[in-house]
């Protein structure tokens, strides 16, 4: 039987409001209720939603605590029960430390009784960065590192190191926005490089094969592509049936996302395995899981004129993609989200989680908050 997806949820107005959407497809015995939407305390952002065998859940975010500079923590994980109720106090994942600099991006995986986090790392000239203006923060970088960290569920340290450290090239190695896949006892690790310039004619994936000492086992480059891997950060991977899959996406309106297939062991190659246009800007497909024949990809939206996100902001999507590879339906789960949003998604039971930024409502100037969106499975009526 075809497993495509019913959906029927309350989608949260920037005033706090809600309205009840519903899309249909036929032949779709499952279907997504939204039960609740739990936040998380103001200035988190980034959030990384892992859930354990036992319905416990951890959420890594971006949490500055303590002035800037060296010691300021930036990463912080919080636990909570399969009730969702917080465990104990948040663990410090990260902090600003010579000689890596200040910690940026993450991303987390879960393994046995351990906690992962793969990290950015940035040092500054000695004048600092600049403490106002938008646009990446490499722009005003001397060098970056791709770090490793593990922890108990305590939040006691195991090991930290780098993957990569202290790159001065980001033409080659450029660490924003990557994405990672567990593996058994190894991770793929996926970073992007900068492009279009003498070094790098254009720019590519970097896919990284790490033991969790972050020992490098293999390394693969793979081109950009606007018929196949478009973009390369701010995208997710999954095995599908062995197969490894990339979905991508590009920051203009009509590029739409892409599922590309990534083949090869030695010597990997790419191809194209569906696209979805949209006359919207589809970008950032940080997430993709697979519920029985359909995937879920978690990614962002807006419309298409672009522009700065504080003018123009993103807002949170789930699309879902039946067994044929056809599109089902496209969700907007908020409105009004911070920066690129960033939303990732876990399967805890006959629920679904899904975590993104919002921009905080009230409050002083733009601040992000994490907010948890909750949906129960469950069998449609049909």
């Amino acid at each position: 039987m075809n497993t495509c997806v019913l959906i029927a949820m309350a989608v949260m107005t920037a005033e706090g409001s809600a309205h009840q959407s519903s899309l249909a497809a036929s032949r779709a015995p499952i279907k997504l209720v939204h039960e609740q939407t739990l936040e998380m305390p103001p200035g988190t952002h980034r959030p990384e939603v892992l859930v354990g065998d036992d319905g416990e859940v951890i959420v890594a975010v971006v949490q500055p605590v303590g002035p800037p500079g060296e010691g300021q923590v930036k990463h912080r994980a919080y636990r909570f029960d399969s009730d969702l109720n917080q465990v104990g106090e948040p663990m410090n994942l990260t902090w600003n430390e010579p000689p890596w600099g200040e910690p940026a991006d993450h991303r987390a995986a879960w393994t046995g009784d351990e906690l992962v986090v793969v990290y950015q790392t940035l040092n500054f000239p000695e004048r600092g960065r600049p403490r106002r203006g938008g646009g990446p923060a490499e722009d005003h970088a001397i060098d970056q590192s791709l770090m490793l960290a593990r922890f108990d569920l305590e939040g006691n340290e195991l090991f930290r190191g780098p993957i990569v450290e202290q790159v001065t090239n980001f033409y080659i190695d450029n660490f924003p926005d990557h994405c990672l896949l567990l593996e058994g006892d190894s991770l793929l690790v996926s970073t992007g490089t900068r492009g279009g310039i003498i070094q790098q004619a254009s720019p590519t994936v970097a896919l990284r094969e790490v033991n969790l000492e972050g020992e490098v086992l293999a390394e693969h480059r793979l081109p950009q592509d606007p018929d196949n891997i478009q973009g390369t950060i701010g995208n997710s991977m999954i095995r599908l049936d062995d197969q490894l899959v990339m979905v991508s996406g590009r920051p203009m309106a009509g590029a739409g996302l892409t599922l590309s297939l990534i083949e090869g062991t030695e010597h990997m190659s790419t191809k194209p395995m569906a696209k979805f246009p949209s006359t919207e800007e589809r970008h950032f497909p940080t997430d993709i899981l697979q519920v029985g024949e359909c995937l879920l990809v978690g990614y962002i939206a807006r419309s298409q004129s672009g522009g700065d996100p504080q003018k123009n902001p993103y807002a949170p999507h789930l699309l879902i993609i039946g067994p044929g590879m056809n599109e089902v339906a496209d969700l907007a789960v908020g409105v009004e989200g911070f920066a690129h949003v960033h939303p990732t998604m876990a399967l805890m039971g006959d629920r679904l989680l899904y975590c993104w930024s919002q921009r905080l409502p009230q409050g002083p100037g733009w601040m992000p908050q994490v907010m948890i969106e909750v949906f129960r499975i469950e069998p449609s009526a049909e």
